[in-house]
C-alpha cells in the first residue's frame, strides 16, 4: 500500500482517498464556525459536569485529524462517521437554537455535501454517500468483534443500544443482558461498529 500511515495499519486509506480527505477536513476546520469543534470539550473547564453522561463518545475534528494521520481509519466510511459525531454529539448536548447547535447543524450540512462524492466513489452506498443496508456480513463481523470486547466495554456497548434502540436488548435476564443484533437499526448499528473498533484499537495499544 502507497503508504496508510502509521501504526502499520494495512487496511487504512491511502493514495488519492487520504488526499482527499484530507483536504475535506482542512476545508471543514477553516470555516469560523468550526472554532469550537477543532478540540475535546473540556467539560470540568466550562463547569458541565453531566456531559460525559450525556455524550457517550466524545469527538472532535482534532482528534479526527490525528486519527487521520495516525492510519486509523480504514474507509472514507469510517472517518465521515466520526465527523458526523462531532456535530451529532453538539446537537444532541446543546438546545436547539443555541448558537453552537446552529453552527454544528450548518457544518454537518457543509461535511455532507463534501463527503459524499468521496462516499459515492468509494462504494458508500446510497445516494447520500451513507450506507443503506445493513448486510449478513457487516451484522456477523459485529457479533464476532462483540465477542472480544471485555465486560466494561461490553457495558458501554449495552449503554449505546439502551439509548439508541432499546427494542434490540434482551433484558429478561438481568445478570445477562443480551442483544439482538438482527433487532438494530442502521443508525444505532453504524454507532455501535464504530464504539466496538475504538475499544479494540485501545485493546491493541495496552498489548503492544
Amino acid at each position: 500500500s502507497d503508504g496508510g500511515g502509521g501504526g502499520g495499519a494495512s487496511g487504512s486509506l491511502s493514495g488519492d482517498e487520504l488526499g482527499q480527505c484530507k483536504a475535506v477536513l482542512r476545508e471543514i476546520k477553516k470555516k469560523d464556525i468550526a472554532d469550537p469543534f477543532l478540540t475535546p470539550v473540556d467539560w470540568k473547564a466550562l463547569g458541565i459536569p453531566d456531559y460525559p453522561t450525556v455524550v457517550k463518545r466524545p469527538m472532535d475534528l482534532g482528534t479526527v485529524s490525528s486519527q487521520l494521520e495516525g492510519g486509523h481509519y480504514s474507509s472514507v466510511r469510517q472517518l465521515a462517521a466520526d465527523v458526523d459525531l462531532v456535530w451529532k454529539n453538539a446537537m444532541t448536548y446543546n438546545i436547539d437554537g443555541s448558537w453552537i447547535y446552529q453552527s454544528a447543524s450548518k457544518l454537518k450540512a457543509f461535511a455532507d455535501a463534501k463527503f459524499s462524492p468521496l462516499l459515492s466513489a468509494s462504494g458508500g452506498g446510497g445516494a447520500d454517500g451513507e450506507v443503506t443496508e445493513l448486510t449478513f456480513e457487516m451484522k456477523a463481523q459485529l457479533n464476532q468483534n462483540a465477542n472480544l470486547l471485555s465486560s466494561k466495554d461490553l457495558y458501554g456497548m449495552v449503554g449505546i443500544v439502551e439509548e439508541s434502540c432499546k427494542k434490540a436488548l434482551d433484558a429478561t435476564n438481568p445478570s445477562e443482558v443480551e442483544i439482538d443484533i438482527d433487532t438494530l437499526d442502521l443508525s444505532t448499528f453504524l454507532k455501535v461498529e464504530r464504539y466496538v473498533q475504538d475499544c479494540l484499537a485501545r485493546q491493541k495499544k495496552k498489548s503492544k
